[in-house]
């Protein structure tokens, strides 16, 4: 059974009622600061700290599911994604589907990865896009950081005004 067939009752998410992403071309559907995407958020500060070689503040988590043909278009973070890291969590497809990112020099690199793996850049200053989805469905987490001696120190936890979603009876 897809997901996107019960899209709110996701297991480990399906108290929260998901949006559909105004951010993308195509369908997807994303989650802001889930309490699976926080609590990945900081059980994976030390590993984002280590690879970047500075302490970090989290700010928020972003989990999306892109439905076929989907894209992300080509953009830059907003400040409290200053350090980004992308997770993938898998598909139902089974097909590579990379992000691109244009390094400092204007040069596009892609990567792929597979279910598990994470990359992480600058997501203020570098522009990434994905390209059209090959697979059903494809899920991602995005976890956001900022430099603890940085500019954007103060936007620790995200000081971005939403609403909580309330919770979902079953």
């Amino acid at each position: 059974k897809h997901i996107s067939d019960n899209i709110n009752n996701f297991d480990c998410l399906g108290r929260y009622k998901f949006k559909k992403s105004t951010q993308t071309k195509g369908s997807s559907w994303e989650l802001y600061k889930s309490s699976f995407g926080q609590t990945l958020l900081n059980d994976l500060l030390p590993i984002v700290e280590n690879e970047t070689g500075l302490d970090l503040y989290p700010t928020y988590s972003f989990f999306r599911m892109y439905q076929k043909d989907s894209m992300l278009l080509s953009h830059k973070d907003r400040k409290s994604c200053e350090y980004s890291v992308t997770l993938n969590l898998g598909n139902i497809g089974g097909k590579k589907w990379p992000i691109y990112i244009e390094n400092l020099a204007g040069k596009d690199n892609n990567y792929d990865l597979n279910p598990g793996d994470m990359i992480i850049y600058r997501g203020t200053i570098l522009n990434h896009w994905r390209n059209e989805n090959p697979n059903d469905e494809y899920y991602q987490l995005f976890l956001h950081y900022v430099n603890q001696n940085g500019n954007f120190r103060n936007l620790i936890n995200d000081r971005l005004k939403y609403t909580k979603p309330k919770p979902k009876r079953i």
